[in-house]
């Protein structure tokens, strides 16, 4: 029989041990957590643990439940992005790279976990073939790419995508045309309308080697330089020197996300001496109230009284002019004729000076005799979501038939003009519209 000492030692022993199993097992999903966070950083953002706290900070979106899709355009003018020796990556190879990484680190996934398609055809791989002659494809159906995209948006089963192309198009369409419609569909979409989604175009113009194609004038090649597809003239044309030519990503997903990967893309461009330029296509024109006040003239057939309150002594009409203090924020703005909050104020004539809207108005005395404004003066404002021009201005082209056209793209400037959210569409439908354009906007 054991002493009392022993049982004593025993019984310490064995809550010990069950103290130490509980514990564990309250600290192993925080030690499983961290690993996995660890690991995924390292993934993602290719770096050593020590590394981690260099990283640029992920975005507070919350982890997605859905998929993520990234296609890529492997049509036969794609591969003119590659050089013919594949000796050094290529600006695109780099850039989807690139991609990969601030996807991921926005999405909060690793990019692993990516689902990757190249088109036509809607082929899953692995990893993108980065050799030329993986740019095979004799068509460009960039409409069903965004098709499928928005039926998996509108479902649940993807969080985010992402299309890669030149926007050339290969069938019947020509230029971005053939994808113009079907944003146009998505743009209408709750998701997108409601802020949740965004539609971003990020634009790249990336050094152009020209393709390989049948047509016997692209055999002879000089100096690893291919031929170009000419979509008006509809033949191969050979390159006389080295080009650029503009690749385009179009992001849909997390507003926020969005935009912070797109700006991030070209930020890491420019840092290469690469062009570029991105526009979020689903900014919504938003109402923003101006506070103001009017300079009654004397002898009008008003009574002023408490600073900016008034009322009429006669049925007349009676000249105002109005000031407001404008934002500097850079947007341009859509004003109607009848968007002031006193009654029968309407403008005739509208002035940008300095930050200052000076606006020429015409008050009809005749409705509010007897009950004059007792509110201060208010003036509703349309802001407009960033001009295109702005941003995209030198990077469209209504033909392509020389060798000059090609750092441009057809149509873009139509693309993106149907595939945004029209002001009036949220200004209401009026010819009694004044636009207040300012020079320099920002995103």
């Amino acid at each position: 029989m054991k002493s009392k000492s022993t049982l004593a030692r025993y019984s310490i022993g064995f809550g010990a041990f069950v103290f130490a199993v509980l514990l564990f097992r309250l600290i192993k999903p925080s030690i499983d957590n961290s690993k996995t966070t660890v690991g995924r950083l390292s993934v993602v953002l290719g770096l050593k643990l020590t590394d981690v706290v260099l990283a640029a900070p992920q975005s507070a979106a919350a982890p997605t439940s859905g998929s993520i899709e990234v296609r890529l355009d492997h049509s036969q003018p794609m591969g003119g992005y590659l050089s013919a020796s594949g000796a050094d990556a290529s600006e695109l190879q780099r850039l989807m790279t690139v991609l990969d990484g601030e996807f991921a680190n926005q999405m909060q996934v690793a990019s692993a976990q990516f689902e990757r398609l190249r088109f036509p055809g809607a082929l899953r791989v692995t990893e993108f073939n980065w050799m030329r002659k993986a740019f095979d494809g004799t068509e460009s159906p960039l409409e069903l790419q965004m098709s499928e995209i928005q039926t998996g948006m509108i479902n649940g089963q993807l969080s985010a995508a992402v299309v890669g192309s030149d926007l050339v198009g290969t069938g019947a369409l020509v230029g971005s045309n053939a994808l113009g419609q079907q944003l146009r569909t998505l743009l209408a979409t709750e998701r997108i309308r409601s802020g949740q989604t965004a539609l971003v175009l990020a634009g790249f113009r990336l050094p152009y080697f020209g393709v390989a194609a049948r047509a016997p004038q692209c055999q002879r090649l000089r100096g690893n330089l291919g031929c170009w597809l000419s979509e008006n003239g509809r033949q191969w044309k050979p390159l006389e020197r080295p080009a650029v030519r503009p690749f385009y990503l179009v992001l849909l997903g997390p507003k926020d996300a969005m935009r912070a990967v797109a700006e991030r893309l070209v930020l890491a461009a420019n840092q290469r001496k690469l062009e570029a330029e991105w526009l979020d296509l689903s900014e919504i024109p938003r109402e923003r109230i101006l506070s103001g006040h009017c300079a009654i003239p004397p002898e009008q057939g008003l009574r002023l009284y408490n600073d900016h309150n008034f009322e009429c002594l006669r049925k007349t009409i009676i000249p105002l002019n109005c000031t407001f203090a404008m934002p500097a924020d850079g947007y341009s703005y859509l004003i109607k004729k009848h968007s002031f909050n006193w009654p029968s104020l309407e403008i005739a004539r509208v002035q940008l000076a300095d930050n200052k809207l000076s606006i020429d108005a015409k008050l009809d005395c005749t409705g509010i005799l007897n009950s004059p404004p007792k509110e201060d003066l208010k003036l509703s404002a349309i802001v407009l979501p960033i001009n295109a021009k702005k941003h995209f201005g030198d990077w469209s082209t209504s033909t392509d038939f020389d060798e000059t056209d090609i750092s441009r793209t057809l149509g873009l400037e139509q693309f993106i003009s149907s595939a945004t959210i029209a002001p009036l569409e949220i200004a209401g439908q009026s010819s009694s519209i004044l636009k207040v354009e300012r020079k320099n906007a920002a995103h």
